[in-house]
């Protein structure tokens, strides 16, 4: 109905995807299909756990590494820019995944979902730079199935580190811990 706005919806059955109208069509840019297409995998693998507003901005943020990570495997050009397609207008300019203002965890406020997701996936993407895509996306894939309601970011970490133990051994931790 011409808004802007995309989206999964579990509370269709099946489950569905929702792409917006209003200024860029939502469903032209991949990145954005993408993303809508974490939030689905996200809620297969952990049901309905995301609650609580830094567990809401990893459910952003690993839609935004799902879509970082496919843009980079493919052409490394502007990968960093998410929604490099629909995030071009006068009134939205998409979102990074590189953490660009240098900022530290624990030392943020968390007023939005969206405000700080360029943490954990410039941290995801680091780790894609050391392992490559398969494991990286891998051991996201895995560390989904960790997520729980209220959960923060040092929990996503250990939730990965964990994954690794069990994929790899612990073979990456330390690029994981370093991340």
């Amino acid at each position: 109905n011409g808004a802007d706005n995309s989206q999964f919806n579990y509370g269709f059955n099946p489950p569905r995807l929702f792409f917006g109208e209003g200024g860029i069509v939502d469903g032209e840019d991949a990145d954005v299909i993408l993303h809508e297409y974490g939030h689905a995998i996200s809620n297969s693998a952990n049901g309905s756990s995301n609650f609580g507003v830094e567990r809401e901005t990893l459910d952003e943020a690993m839609g935004d590494y799902i879509a970082a990570s496919y843009s980079k495997n493919i052409n490394t050009y502007n990968w960093q820019k998410v929604y490099s397609w629909d995030g071009n207008t006068a009134s939205w300019q998409g979102r990074s995944a590189v953490n660009s203002f240098n900022k530290f965890y624990p030392n943020l406020t968390f007023s939005n979902i969206y405000q700080h997701t360029d943490i954990w996936v410039s941290a995801l993407m680091e780790i894609w730079d050391n392992l490559g895509v398969q494991t990286t996306d891998k051991l996201v894939l895995e560390s989904m199935y960790s997520y729980y309601q209220g959960m923060k970011f040092p929990d996503a970490a250990l939730a990965l580190v964990n994954a690794d133990s069990l994929q790899n051994n612990g073979s990456n931790f330390f690029v994981i811990w370093n991340a």
